[in-house]
């Protein structure tokens, strides 16, 4: 199981009135070079700055146990209707996760 906390530094606005309503999302990539979804976070109302709760993912779901499987996180702006706005998006193995987690020896 991983552990991660997470936070978002100004974001992109997509709403019209307000900040954005930000969510994560991570994706692992399958074998035929799709991604599928292992963890959504919460929305967090109206802001640019988010905390999400820290989170803690089985790694065999989000990478098969292996530390260099592509992840994709994907930042979507929440929207009552479903049709969320992106944000933004990255791709990271666990791997590099691990190197960027503060206080590593």
């Amino acid at each position: 199981c991983v552990k991660m906390t997470l936070k978002g530094i100004k974001l992109d606005k997509k709403d019209f009135f307000g900040k954005s309503d930000p969510f994560l999302e991570f994706h692992r990539q399958l074998l035929d070079g799709s991604y599928g979804l292992v963890h959504r976070t919460e929305h967090i109302k109206n802001t640019l700055n988010p905390h999400w709760r820290p989170m803690k993912i089985n790694t065999r779901r989000l990478c098969d146990n292996n530390p260099d499987t592509v992840i994709k996180v994907e930042c979507y702006d929440w929207n009552s209707n479903g049709s969320h706005d992106i944000i933004g998006a990255f791709m990271t193995t666990l791997a590099e996760l691990e190197e960027a987690r503060p206080g590593k020896t």
